[in-house]
């Protein structure tokens, strides 16, 4: 049993410090790892069976084998019969709490990137002055994020600071264009 569990050890030990030092880019880690699971449900027993899950194997390898290794310098080569069972379960259990903990944080993450179409159409606070020539500053919130952007106007006013207007394009430059309330709705 000695080898199982340093070669358990060894290969998931090397996944998950790979994966963690090597992490690489959110989206391609839940893609390659997250929706490449069997979970039909999540709630009901196969959340409770994530068989199919990567990173319950890469977690489940590393613990049983941590866990098998610690009981044999605990307790000797002997009791396998003990050993066995408790590496095993926590193997299973480290790997379990792996995936739901992961699952329940990439579902508060924040999944969308702002794109210039995200803009049009919004009401903007001016925060430094705009007007016909001059370039000046706006700032909004959308989806939850504060955006500040720089801005020019073609009407003939300017907007001092505090006043609300449209943005009713990014131009090619990526100077949102605004114009007053009413007029690019």
């Amino acid at each position: 049993m000695n080898v199982i569990y340093i070669a358990s050890l060894g290969v998931g030990g090397t996944l998950l410090l790979a994966s963690l030092f090597l992490g690489g880019d959110s989206e391609a880690d839940v893609d390659a790892d997250g929706d490449a699971e069997l979970d039909i449900d999540g709630d009901g027993l196969l959340g409770w069976l994530p068989f199919g899950s990567v990173r319950f194997w890469v977690f489940f390898t590393a613990f049983f084998g941590l866990t098998g290794a610690a009981l044999i310098v605990v307790m000797g080569k002997d009791q396998p019969a003990v050993q066995l069972p408790i590496a095993l379960g926590l193997g299973y259990f480290s790997g379990l709490a792996a995936v739901k903990v992961i699952k329940a944080l990439s579902k508060n993450s924040v999944g969308h990137t702002l794109t210039p179409n995200d803009f049009l159409g919004e009401e903007v606070n001016v925060t430094s002055a705009i007007a016909e020539g001059k370039l000046g500053r706006v700032s909004l919130e959308i989806k939850g994020q504060v955006v500040e952007l720089i801005a020019r106007t073609e009407d003939q006013q300017e907007f001092a600071s505090g006043t609300r207007v449209v943005l009713y394009e990014i131009d090619k430059a990526g100077h949102a264009v605004v114009t007053a309330k009413g007029n690019g709705e």
